[in-house]
């Protein structure tokens, strides 16, 4: 005798319902429009019981795609896909990046776009790799500043970032860095810088060290006031010497791009649950993230790292999720989302919830007794089936987890 020669069985969610209502006894004659109505509602509710029960395997993003989320520096909390059901493993990638080059500003916008075009010779750079905008640069109605991922690589000069806003005006290349101003005997130092976004109280950093007035501006300011949304005012250690004007490092732009040639750097990132992330003093530390709260009690789950990401990556969080098993319809057009070793499982566990609210018939000799053991046993084989066969080592951890 021959075998078939495939492996392509499959239950349709049609074929799930009737084989469901077989086995309480409602043959296919008896199944109304109102069973199927039915029927869809409790194959849902069947489904959302299976992911209180823990991880289905399958629902697990794979290795080639975890879940990938560029991180900001000063930004906490990020919102994750809504069918996020768990967060598994978790790990922070940071890039190495290359030595600064400055240059003349030569940014390129076009109104109502967030894409920027950015003129670098001999950039290196390949779709998806990072570049530092060190000193912040204005130009289009926007402030770019951080780190930004190649969206497109033009040619070995020209690439494109995508801002985190549509540019306002079709401008450059060119662009604007900070300008400072001093007055003598004032420590007040005057800062011409478009679309800040600052407020008072805030903190500016001046990235490359920069010599106005007798006075070295380096590191982070307290902002003093805010005059318009181009210019505002920093607070100097001492008063100014002299009057003058100076450009944040001589008016050129200063970018980092990440090395190509070298591979990401990964560490592994621990859960923390609510109350341990309330307990921590200092929520608004900057520093490479170490653990992560994960706040799945909205329709919109969120994960909060700690520490906030500081200006030392580009960091990227990475991921893998169990995700919500996709809605099921009773068509015989559509298939359940679930694999093949599982059909049986989901047959049983539809055919109890439809035996509570369509009874079988006592003198058949089906009992619900019989159909929730058969529907636990079900379950039981498939989900010892749905795991990883690999070597189990429990290694007690005894130290903090520090950089």
């Amino acid at each position: 005798m021959t075998t078939s020669g495939t492996t392509s069985f499959g239950l349709s969610g049609a074929d799930i319902v009737l084989e469901a209502f077989d086995r309480i006894g409602v043959r296919p004659s008896e199944i109304t429009a109102d069973h199927m109505v039915s029927a869809r509602r409790s194959l849902n509710l069947v489904q959302a019981r299976w992911a209180n029960r823990g991880t289905n395997l399958w629902k697990v993003s794979p290795a080639q795609a975890p879940l990938s989320l560029p991180l900001l520096q000063g930004v906490a909390s990020y919102a994750l896909p809504a069918s996020t059901i768990m967060l598994l493993d978790c790990y922070l990638r940071s890039f190495p990046m290359g030595q600064p080059v400055s240059l003349a500003p030569a940014f390129s916008t076009t109104s109502g776009s967030p894409t920027v075009e950015i003129y670098q010779p001999n950039h290196g750079l390949a779709v998806g790799g990072y570049v530092n905008v060190i000193v912040p640069i204005a130009i289009g109605g926007l402030l770019l500043q951080g780190f930004y991922a190649a969206a497109s690589v033009i040619d070995s000069a020209h690439f494109t970032i995508a801002a985190a806003a549509n540019a306002t005006s079709t401008a450059g290349p060119g662009g604007a860095v900070p300008a400072f101003t001093t007055t003598q005997g004032s420590a007040s130092v005057a800062v011409a810088l478009a679309n800040h976004g600052l407020l008072p109280g805030e903190t500016f950093t001046v990235e490359v060290p920069t010599t106005v007035g007798g006075l070295a501006l380096s590191g982070g300011y307290v902002v003093g006031s805010v005059g318009d949304a181009n210019d505002f005012t920093i607070v100097a250690p001492s008063p100014a010497t002299a009057s003058a004007s100076a450009a944040e490092n001589g008016g050129l732009a200063q970018l980092a791009d990440q090395v190509q040639s070298s591979d990401p750097l990964d560490r592994i990132l621990t859960p923390i649950s609510r109350s341990d992330y309330a307990a921590l003093p200092d929520k608004l530390q900057q520093a490479p993230p170490t653990v992560y709260y994960f706040d799945r009690q909205s329709a919109q789950p969120t994960m909060t790292l700690w520490q906030v990401p500081d200006g030392n990556g580009p960091y990227e969080f990475l991921a893998f999720t169990a995700s919500q098993l996709q809605d099921a319809n009773a068509l015989a057009s559509q298939s359940p989302d679930v694999p093949y070793r599982f059909l049986e499982a989901l047959s049983a566990d539809l055919a109890l919830a439809l035996a509570r609210k369509y009874p079988p018939n006592p003198q058949s000799g089906i009992a619900i007794a019989d159909l929730k053991l058969a529907a636990a046993e079900a379950w039981e084989e498939a989900a010892q089936e749905d795991r990883e066969r690999v070597p189990l080592f429990l290694v007690p951890d005894m130290s903090g987890y520090f950089r």
